[in-house]
């Protein structure tokens, strides 16, 4: 697996990878390993999941390559979409048909967003109290437009939201209702990786990675300086010497 650069011991850093198969390689591996050290150092390591393509194909790879113990694993999600758990467009559907029922996660560990009910601001007040106080592991997605979780370009009462750690958005993608974690919350753990492969996300990318460009235009900047793991498409229009 060709890479280029590479994320460091921090888990800081943009690695670039030969394309999404690698991608989801690379990312189940350093998952894994991030996932394992936390667990001999603290027993357990608490992570939350995106959603989105990528990150799936990451979990499938994960879930067949897994050396840390399922148990000792405690899993979120960094947003969800307000339709019931077995719904085609939920994010924990995804998730456990990709990673959870194969990894063998027991039910008990996984923080579910209750999507079904609604009063979604209710759903959100209940599963912030379900967080911990800083994760061990973020995992991040992101779509064309710069967006990441349910963070949306030009959504400045969600950018800038401090007090709730999650609460309801109206997304400008269907289904326009989700519960997402706040920004300080996803960017505060103590790793951050960034998902992103193809072409379709490169303009979004070097937007994101430019110190000039605000959070409030592209969302997913609120990880820069931290994780990103791209493929060459994805980072074929960063500046030549971040390749």
């Amino acid at each position: 697996m060709t890479t280029r650069g590479a994320i460091d011991a921090n888990g800081d850093g943009v690695e670039i990878v030969a394309d999404a198969h690698a991608l989801a390689r690379r990312g189940a591996e350093l998952v894994d390993g991030w996932a394992a050290d936390d667990v001999a150092r603290a027993g357990r390591c608490r992570i939350a999941l995106a959603g989105g393509s990528t990150p799936i194909a990451l979990y499938r790879h994960w879930a067949a390559h897994a050396t840390v113990a399922a148990d000792a694993l405690e899993l979120w999600y960094g947003d969800e979409r307000c339709v019931p758990s077995d719904h085609t467009d939920s994010n924990h559907r995804a998730a456990r048909e990709a990673l959870l029922d194969p990894l063998g996660v027991p039910a008990a560990n996984v923080h579910v967003v209750d999507g079904a009910s609604p009063d979604h601001a209710a759903a959100a007040a209940r599963y912030a109290s379900s967080l911990p106080e800083r994760f061990d592991i973020v995992l991040l997605g992101m779509g064309p437009d710069a967006h990441t979780a349910s963070l949306f370009p030009g959504d400045r009462a969600a950018l800038e939201e401090h007090e709730r750690r999650a609460f309801h958005v109206v997304g400008s993608k269907p289904p326009p209702d989700r519960i997402t974690l706040s920004a300080p919350v996803l960017a505060g753990a103590r790793r951050v990786l960034v998902l992103a492969a193809g072409a379709g996300k490169a303009p979004a990318i070097a937007r994101a990675l430019d110190p000039g460009t605000r959070v409030l235009d592209a969302p997913v900047a609120i990880a820069r300086g931290r994780g990103w793991l791209l493929d060459m498409d994805a980072a074929s229009e960063l500046p030549t010497h971040e390749r």
